[in-house]
């Protein structure tokens, strides 16, 4: 048998060496893929605070909603009609409401304002980006206006998701605008407040010239911190509107004043629930402005 010459054995050692590093550039090419995977998962899954800081005054939590259904939340107790069964507590008392006043008013935007994707979230080693979706309940964001639409889904008084908030506490006076399918003459209208009641200092109707029109004008009643309070507010006859604004002052309230949803009720009986939004702010913007669509 023959021994292998220097240059057989050159050969193969090289050979060895470079199979060998490619072997090794392989694995670690695919544990940074992997790492590179649960990263990005990571991240994509990310979302910005969905509850206030533990330490801003007033911002306590007396409740959150039961879990039964797939978005995580208990299915609210509404009728067919859009009536909740277990009604929160009326508000006894409203103030004298002060002299009319009427002004020009903007006109209400409808349509969903509701952000669905955020800024992208650039990765380390990939120039793609990643969209990013706020924490949403039923297709809403957190504390957006949009949650003051539809019947009340808000089963627990507290600093919770499902109501509007403006985007900060003491921040002077605020506003929620509403809007409805159906123009009706308004008998009264029935604010469902869910946290820091008490805000509420003025609530004009839009009259078909486009007119705002104030309805009352005064101070509200704070309830308990862990009552749904409903307000209602009583409307003079002859006026008819489908559009409605409400103004609070966060200045008067300790956290967070939120509204769950606004019934207005007609003259003739009808009930109905808000179709449209818009506000001021809302804490939703804390999230990052929505794309442009």
């Amino acid at each position: 048998m023959s021994t292998p010459t220097p240059t057989i054995l050159l050969s193969a050692t090289c050979a060895v060496l470079v199979v060998s590093h490619l072997f090794q550039w392989r694995e670690i090419e695919k544990l940074r893929e992997e790492k590179e995977t649960l990263r990005l998962a990571a991240s994509s899954r990310a979302a910005p605070r969905t509850h206030r800081p533990p330490d801003a005054p007033g911002a306590s939590r007396t409740g959150s909603a039961t879990e039964n259904t797939p978005d995580g939340r208990e299915e609210p107790a509404i009728t067919a009609d859009g009536t909740r069964t277990n009604r929160p507590r009326r508000n006894p008392a409203l103030s004298e409401p002060e002299a009319d006043q009427s002004t020009a008013g903007p006109e209400l935007a409808t349509g969903d304002a509701s952000p669905t994707e955020g800024p992208g979230l650039s990765p380390l080693l990939f120039t793609a980006t990643l969209p990013f979706t706020p924490p949403q309940v039923a297709g809403k964001v957190h504390w957006d206006h949009s949650q003051a639409t539809g019947a009340p889904d808000t089963l627990n008084a507290g600093d919770l998701p499902t109501a509007w908030a403006p985007k900060s506490p003491h921040s002077g006076e605020q506003w929620l605008a509403l809007g409805y399918q159906t123009p009706v003459e308004i008998r009264e209208i029935n604010i469902h407040e869910t946290n820091s009641s008490g805000a509420i200092t003025k609530v004009t109707a839009f009259l078909p010239d486009g007119t705002e029109k104030t309805l009352w004008t005064g101070v509200t009643k704070a309830g308990a911190p862990d009552e749904i309070l409903e307000t209602s507010v009583p409307v003079p006859p002859g006026i008819t509107s489908s559009r409605i604004k409400i103004y609070v002052d966060t200045n008067r309230v300790e956290s967070w004043p939120e509204i769950d949803a606004v019934e207005l009720v007609g003259s003739n009986g009808q009930r109905q629930w808000a179709a449209s939004s818009q506000a001021s702010s809302s804490y939703s913007e804390t999230y990052g402005p929505a794309p442009a669509r």
